[in-house]
């Protein structure tokens, strides 16, 4: 079965062999169902600076411009995750102090399948991998932010 979570990990703090995490966000409820091995495989951090740079789109509030000051307990950014089963890639907020969590978007990747993530900081580059159901491609996702575009705002 696929465990649709988010881990929290402290590895500085951990003694021994076995790691424990620290918080679960757990988010099979606000995703679509999927079956074994076909839920989350891929999940980047991306900071709140790249998204309020180019104007990234807060769908959970109306298409508002995303403003962090929204999400003062997510720790600087949000969580991108992506669903193998769909190719669907999700960003959430998570609230570190509750943990609450609130879906700020929706993201068509481009494939059918996602199964890696990755945010190049230096670049500003968020990648998004398909493995052998693409052949292994790969692509940037951009934002977009051409003026009357309807995707503005949008990977």
């Amino acid at each position: 079965t696929s465990r649709n979570a988010i881990l929290l990990y402290d590895i500085a703090t951990e003694a021994g062999a076995t790691l424990v995490a620290r918080r679960e966000w757990n988010l099979t409820a606000d995703l679509p169902a999927n079956g074994p091995n076909l839920g989350l495989e891929a999940i980047a951090f991306v900071p709140d600076a790249y998204l309020v740079a180019r104007g990234f789109v807060d769908e959970s509030r109306g298409g508002a411009a995303y403003d962090p000051t929204h999400y003062p307990n997510a720790r600087g950014g949000l969580f991108l995750v992506g669903v193998e089963a769909t190719g669907t890639v999700y960003a959430y907020a998570l609230d570190h102090v509750t943990g609450g969590l609130t879906r700020v978007a929706t993201i068509a990747s481009g494939y059918p399948a996602v199964m890696e993530l990755a945010f190049d900081a230096e670049l500003g580059q968020l990648w998004a991998l398909c493995d052998d159901t693409c052949s292994g491609r790969s692509a940037v996702l951009r934002i977009d932010a051409q003026v009357g575009s309807p995707t503005r705002g949008r990977f």
